[in-house]
């Protein structure tokens, strides 16, 4: 019997959840909640966007991760800042998650500004920024649980690496990444 169908049955089954949540001195609801969490279909992005001169050619990147596979998207801006274009890829994997019918999503990005400001430490002034931050808020409520953390550049190299691919050609796309390793 594989892990899945045995939280699937347990958390199904009120007694058996009781027993569990007593031997781990919890209490039973919070466990079940904990479960309904774990069980929901993830994807794990990795998000990246740059401007050459900000403003210039622009593109963004994202990395998704989902059910052992790894895709990369890449999209070509034409003319943008490099904040604009890293807010383009948290749209973009935002919408890639909610295409795959993703109820939680865990984003990672380079992008200071864009973490803190999604995750509500910092105020959003710029105007065209402003309706990309509501763009993306507006995304997230369709997700059961969100969260975005900041890595270091040398962590996000993939995304990057989509992102010059953009700028390169030009153009929109996807490739099949290989799937790295955990």
């Amino acid at each position: 019997m594989n892990t899945d169908r045995i939280i699937s049955v347990l958390s199904k089954n009120k007694k058996a959840l009781q027993l569990v949540a007593a031997d781990l001195e919890m209490d039973w609801q919070m466990l079940q909640k904990e479960i309904s969490l774990e069980s929901q279909q993830k994807g794990v992005f990795y998000i990246d966007g740059g401007a050459r001169g900000n403003p210039g050619l622009a593109g963004a990147g994202v990395v998704f991760e989902y059910q052992q596979q790894r895709q990369g998207f890449y999209y070509f801006l034409q003319h943008q800042t490099n904040n604009f274009a890293e807010y383009t890829g948290l749209l973009k994997a935002l919408q890639i998650g909610i295409d795959n019918k993703i109820a939680s999503v865990i984003i990672y990005t380079d992008s200071e500004l864009v973490c803190k400001q999604i995750n509500g430490l910092y105020k959003v002034k710029n105007a065209n920024l402003k309706i990309l931050y509501q763009q993306c808020m507006s995304l997230l409520n369709k997700f059961t649980h969100f969260e975005i953390q900041h890595i270091p550049r040398r962590k996000n190299q993939d995304a990057d690496g989509l992102v010059n691919l953009a700028i390169d050609k030009q153009k929109t796309g996807k490739v099949k990444l290989a799937v790295a390793p955990h």
